[in-house]
């Protein structure tokens, strides 16, 4: 469904309720393209005011998470229910202008006045249109934004897109008719690092929102002035968009003048909005997936006591906070993170995993993304990082599409709820693990990778408690229109559709999901992206992910896939993840011809802690050049290449790789 007018502005709405996109034939303006999974970048927030921000209760108004019904006509699409004290109707018009509107009318039906707001929410792109996923860290660093004020209008924000455009500078301000009280210019300051943890945005608990930031998350927000509701009243809000094609010059408080055309508006009836209130014609109730729905489990910490039960009772480099253990360093060379850690930063943690590792680069070699947040793969790839990829990427820090990459949702007291922020996150060379306690079990997840052989594993543990029911979601990447074929003994296969880029470049590649047990839920995929599998109750379950997409890459020579073998056993994965995290340990030394440092500084014995991570990210950059942030690298550049993996391989007397990688050059 979408709106469109002459002039080629189109805002597209999704089968769930909200805006999944809103551009021009040649500008992107929003910043993510919404999936069936996803919450809506675009969305209005109804707030009933009581006691400050102690007593501040929000809704969105339009979205699967939202109380509406909704429906689109002709240049308008409208959203109408109730919630609380008040009747809504939320209406989207598209007049015929690079502009759109939206009037909300409030009606307090209570026999007490109330107080309320609304809050605008609008993600930022301002970029040409391009197929697949958006850089949102890439894209939202060239833009500019900016809180003006308005001596009509109160607040309104300015963003201008400071990279060009094939046609200029593309430009995007926000008023609000009631007057705009506060804003916000981020993400980090609307949704806010708690996010990851409660799924719920943060400035929606705030009296105001919390003004300029210049982060990396291209979200505006802006507030509407409070106003009281007596007993029956009904008034109208508005917000308006104004784009340009090319801003050339910085914003500035000259560009004021465009909003000299809007009205500030008044208390007004329904006939603002020019619907009849009785009219049941064409509405629709959101589709809602579970990913809209399930709740985030909320873990417990961990006890010093627990933290010895799961780490050992050796601690290197403890950072603490006001004497609150954040992380150490334990075992050879693992790091542990704990919740109280993840609250503090912007950036979530994370890890890139090499599989099928050698010291020239070839196409066999496999990635993947795991993160703290309750991803347990993410952009599994072989060979090229843009083209050949498997699972879906995490593309921001706030995880606002829970369904990117494997997620393993757990049932517990009755209902499923979705494994995100743990007790505790590890990270090793090749491994990550998770350990969720909470409500008096505990739940291990690891995920870890194989050196000599292009195979992921990942596999849960209840370690304590009875068994329990999971259900497991692969989402896949959609520019390969991949395709599943079930074998034999819980094995799949993955092949991309013909005409992808994988498909092109490796005929006949795939990749192959072995599970130890489940059974698929077809009625949770709305399309091919997803596949869902319930495990019964069970105490332990696990998966392998083999790359095929350079033929003849795949060595395991213990068991085959599907052999009906032990290899998926509590036992034998334990085995396999001793001897896989071993063996990259021993590569580690080996590769760094057994350098040690022995002192008593403190400042020297971090250097040595880091020594092998140094060389991991080098590695990295050399052989999967792409990050958790740059997750569209894909190729090398060839300065970097002769300046870092160059001078690596010679210090390490890697003489016949350095001489591969100037023949390549």
């Amino acid at each position: 469904m979408q709106l469109r007018n002459t002039l080629g502005l189109q805002i597209d709405i999704a089968p769930e309720g909200g805006i999944s996109g809103i551009h021009t034939d040649t500008i992107h303006i929003s910043l993510r393209n919404g999936t069936p999974y996803s919450l809506p970048g675009t969305n209005i927030y109804l707030r009933l005011r009581t006691n400050g921000s102690s007593g501040i209760y929000h809704i969105p108004l339009t979205g699967p998470q939202s109380e509406s019904r909704f429906r689109v006509n002709n240049q308008h699409a409208e959203w109408t229910g109730s919630w609380k004290a008040f009747e809504y109707r939320c209406k989207l018009l598209l007049p015929d202008a690079l502009q759109w509107n939206w009037q909300i009318v409030l009606t307090n039906y209570s026999d007490e006045p109330v107080q309320a707001d609304l809050i605008c929410v609008q993600d930022v792109g301002l970029k040409a249109p391009v197929p697949g996923l958006v850089n949102e860290y890439y894209v939202s660093q060239y833009i500019d934004r900016q809180i003006l004020y308005d001596e009509r209008l109160g607040k309104v924000i300015c963003c201008r897109q400071n990279m060009r455009e094939s046609g200029g500078h593309p430009w995007l301000i926000l008023a609000c008719t009631d007057g705009g009280e506060s804003g916000t210019t981020d993400g980090m300051g609307f949704y806010g690092r708690s996010y990851r943890f409660s799924g719920e945005p943060e400035a929606l608990s705030f009296d105001t929102l919390s003004g300029e930031y210049a982060g990396e998350s291209s979200v505006i927000a802006l507030q509407s002035r409070p106003v009281s509701y007596p007993p029956g009243a009904s008034r109208t809000c508005g917000f308006v968009f104004i784009f340009q094609h090319d801003h050339p010059e910085a914003t500035s408080e000259a560009d004021l003048t465009v909003l000299k055309h809007i009205r500030a508006t008044a208390s007004s009836e329904y006939s603002v909005i020019g619907m009849p209130e009785n009219d049941s014609v064409g509405w629709m109730q959101p589709v809602r997936h579970l990913f809209h729905t399930v709740p985030l489990l909320q873990t417990d910490e961990l006890s010093d006591e627990q933290l010895n039960t799961y780490f050992g009772s050796e601690r290197r480099h403890c950072e603490s906070d006001n004497g609150e253990l954040l992380s150490f360093f334990c075992r050879e060379s693992d790091h542990v993170v704990l919740r109280a850690k993840e609250k503090l930063v912007d950036r979530p943690h994370g890890h890139i995993m090499q599989a099928n590792l050698r010291l020239t680069p070839h196409e066999g070699i496999m990635s993947a993304n795991p993160y703290m947040f309750g991803v347990f793969n993410a952009h599994v790839t072989q060979g090229n990082t843009n083209f050949n990829t498997l699972l879906s990427v995490c593309s921001g820090p706030f995880n606002l599409d829970r369904s990117t990459g494997l997620r393993i949702l757990v049932n517990f007291a009755g209902e499923f709820h979705q494994l995100c922020e743990p007790s505790a996150f590890e990270m090793g060379l090749n491994h990550c693990r998770w350990i969720y306690r909470f409500g008096g079990r505990c739940v291990q997840v690891r995920t870890w990778t194989e050196r000599e052989s292009p195979q992921i594993y990942t596999d849960l543990t209840v370690l304590d408690g009875e068994p329990m029911e999971f259900l497991v979601t692969h989402r896949f990447e959609a520019q390969n229109g991949w395709s599943l074929q079930a074998g034999k003994n819980g094995v799949y296969a993955a092949s991309p559709c013909a005409d992808s880029a994988i498909a092109r470049h490796f005929p006949g590649a795939s990749f192959q999901l072995e599970f130890s047990q489940g059974k698929p839920v077809p009625s949770m995929s709305v399309d091919l992206e997803l596949f869902a599998m319930l495990i019964e109750p069970s105490k332990h379950f696990s998966i392998r992910v083999t790359g095929d997409v350079p033929a003849g890459e795949h060595k395991d020579t213990n068991q085959g896939l599907g052999s009906g073998s032990s290899v998926h056993t509590l036992d034998e994965c334990n085995r396999r993840f001793e001897s896989n995290t071993a063996d990259f340990r021993a590569f580690w030394k080996e590769l760094s011809l057994g350098l040690t440092i022995h002192t008593s500084n403190t400042d020297l014995r971090a250097i040595a802690e880091m020594l092998p991570w140094f060389g991991a990210n080098g590695l990295i950059h050399y052989l999967t050049p792409y990050g958790l942030e740059q997750f569209s690298g894909a190729a090398w550049g060839t300065r970097d290449v002769c300046q870092g993996p160059v001078e690596m391989l010679l210090h390490l007397g890697q003489y016949q790789h350095t001489r591969n990688v100037l023949c390549t050059l």
